[in-house]
Order: C-alpha cells, then sequence, then structure tokens
C-alpha cells in the first residue's frame, strides 16, 4: 500500500484523503464497523465521520501495512 505523497525536508504529507475504501479495509482488519455517517458522508468517496483516535489508529495500521512512517499532522 502507498498513498501518493508530497516530500519537502524529509516530511511526506499524504495528498489525497483516505479513501472510504480503504477506511473499510482498515475497519474490517481491525473488527471494527466502517465509520457511520449519515446523508451525503455515507457515500462519500473518502473516509468520513471518524474520530481523531480512530484517524490515529488508521494511520499506525496504514504505516504497518506500507513499511512507510504516517501520523496525523500535528
Amino acid at each position: 500500500i502507498k498513498a501518493p505523497t508530497y516530500t519537502d525536508e524529509g516530511t511526506a504529507v499524504s495528498i489525497v484523503p483516505v479513501s472510504a475504501a480503504l477506511y473499510a479495509r482498515y475497519a474490517g482488519a481491525m473488527g471494527r464497523r466502517p465509520a457511520d455517517c449519515e446523508g451525503d458522508a455515507a457515500t462519500a468517496p473518502f473516509a468520513r465521520c471518524v474520530t481523531y483516535a480512530e484517524a490515529r489508529d488508521f494511520a499506525r495500521w496504514f504505516s504497518e501495512q506500507s513499511g512507510q512512517s504516517y501520523r496525523l499532522p500535528s
């Protein structure tokens, strides 16, 4: 798994949002349900209605899957 990134002076930032499909893959691997949204957010092509803790855990999981280091911006 690789995400398109922008790199400057050793810092890499994903240039695309996390897709709903990738987040669902993570949720399944963790035994969780995908993010629960209503209305347009439920059919968005990218992950939505995710808590900070869920996003942090996703970043850890994605780091393990991709072999690259990802974290939330601070």
